[in-house]
């Protein structure tokens, strides 16, 4: 009796090991990409630093780009509320963080520029 009592305690812990490391094993992978997802908004939100920074995107210019972080931050918020994100829902912040990452190529490099001489305004 006690023999089957230590069999089925043991398979209890096996399944339920099993069962966290199949948890944690998918949690990983999700939230592996969620921190490619950030890491790729870093990256965008140092590339318009960098250019309000030195001029290359103006005030005007950052507009866009302020306007395409601030979607998809809220997107991503949204989506995130329910604690995983889905792959379409990856997707689709990709997406909205290709836009953005858009909209900061575009603006430094369309030949506009701030004077050196004025100050920075704005954001």
């Amino acid at each position: 009796m006690t023999r089957i009592i230590a069999t089925r305690t043991a398979l209890v812990l096996v399944a339920t090991v099993g069962a966290a490391v199949a948890l944690a094993t998918g949690a990983s992978a999700a939230s592996y990409k969620s921190k490619n997802l950030d890491r790729a908004e870093s990256r965008v939100e140092h590339r318009y630093q960098a250019g309000r920074t030195s001029g290359a995107i103006t005030w005007r210019e950052g507009l866009r780009v302020r306007r395409a972080l601030a979607e998809y931050r809220a997107l991503e918020r949204s989506y995130k509320a329910d604690g995983r994100l889905t792959a379409y829902e990856r997707r689709v912040l990709a997406n909205k963080l290709a836009a953005a990452r858009s909209a900061v190529r575009t603006a430094a490099h369309n030949d506009y520029r701030r004077a050196p001489v004025l100050p920075r305004v704005g954001r």
